[in-house]
């Protein structure tokens, strides 16, 4: 078959496939032009769906390349096989710039309906399974995850979540995973959230009561402090250059949840790392000093196929540091010597 019937001017032209087929019958040549661009039952290319539709709004090939990232040319070629397959010329080319003919007017309006449902559907199956399960820090999960956890649900109302801990581990292959790291560590297969950037803090009432004015002060309150091989209190302490504690008294807990609840009881004066105070009215820092602990809050990185809904709960967290980041006072990060 001569290449001239697959071009542009070959279709919808009969004397033309008259005069060139010189060895072919015209009829059959005819007939052959006409099957191959009048296909009811065939869809057309998508691409070219995708193409025809930028171009409708835009009305410039340069601004749909860039959108698409593609050529102009390219654009160009896909609205062309789009017109050959549909039969029908859906732009007039001017100099300057695109404008639809009445039939592209047509197709258009008769598309954007359909590919709102296109959207709809694919959203619809990317969201099948919505249910993520989360592995976290009990600390994590109570006082800073929880909190925030609105700004996504808003989002995605019908997603189900499931939070496991640590230590019970109740969710069998989670999706996330943020645990908590003593050592800096910066391994390919997870990323930092935060760095532990601690200082004191406690109630206003206690602040008060033991007229905290300078880091002095603390070493006739009560410390609050977790049972842990390192002290935060021992970094902080350094920091703030006090190296004797003699007549200090302690609380100790296990568990960093209690020790916060006693905090914020009143019962003496603990550390927090400030990612965790960030919108937290009940508890004060009363000295704009920060030391940084090694370490930090961590999330495992994807490893292969990530589900679309899991992406998204990752990118909302990630954006949701970024804001905590922000918020983290200037002092914070000036004293701790931490940059983000």
């Amino acid at each position: 078959m001569p290449s001239f019937l697959w071009s542009r001017e070959g279709i919808g032209n009969r004397n033309l496939v008259n005069d060139r087929c010189e060895n072919v019958d015209a009829h059959v040549a005819w007939l052959f032009l006409i099957g191959r661009t009048a296909m009811p039952d065939r869809l057309p290319s998508f691409r070219g769906i995708e193409a025809f539709l930028a171009a409708a709004e835009a009305l410039n090939l340069r601004l749909v390349a860039t959108n698409l990232n593609i050529s102009v040319s390219a654009v160009s070629r896909r609205i062309m096989a789009l017109e050959e397959e549909v039969g029908a010329q859906l732009f007039v080319r001017g100099s300057r710039k695109l404008a639809l003919t009445p039939a592209g007017a047509r197709y258009r309006d008769h598309l954007l309906p359909s590919m709102e449902i296109v959207r709809q559907a694919t959203k619809a199956i990317a969201m099948d399974n919505d249910e993520l399960k989360i592995l976290s820090l009990p600390s994590f999960l109570a006082s800073w995850l929880s909190p925030r956890l609105a700004g996504f649900t808003s989002q995605f109302p019908d997603v189900t979540l499931e939070f496991s801990t640590l230590r019970k581990r109740r969710v069998g292959h989670p999706d996330i995973v943020i645990e908590p790291r003593f050592v800096d560590d910066d391994s390919a297969e997870i990323e930092k959230l935060f760095s532990w950037i601690s200082t004191p803090v406690c109630t206003e009432s206690v602040v008060h009561q033991l007229a905290l004015v300078a880091p002095e002060d603390l070493l006739r309150a009560r410390l609050i402090d977790l049972s842990a091989p390192i002290s935060s209190w021992d970094i902080w302490f350094a920091k703030a250059g006090l190296s004797d504690k003699t007549g200090v008294t302690w609380l100790r807990f296990d568990s960093f949840m209690l020790m916060m609840a006693a905090v914020r009881h009143g019962q003496g004066v603990g550390t927090a790392s400030l990612y965790q105070q960030v919108g937290d009215s009940d508890l004060v820092a009363p000295f704009e000093i920060a030391s940084r602990p090694p370490g930090g809050i961590y999330i495992q990185k994807p490893q292969g196929y990530e589900r679309r809904i899991v992406r998204f709960f990752r990118q909302w967290l990630m954006e949701e540091v970024a804001r905590c980041r922000l918020a983290i006072p200037a002092w914070a990060k000036t004293t701790s010597g931490v940059e983000y």
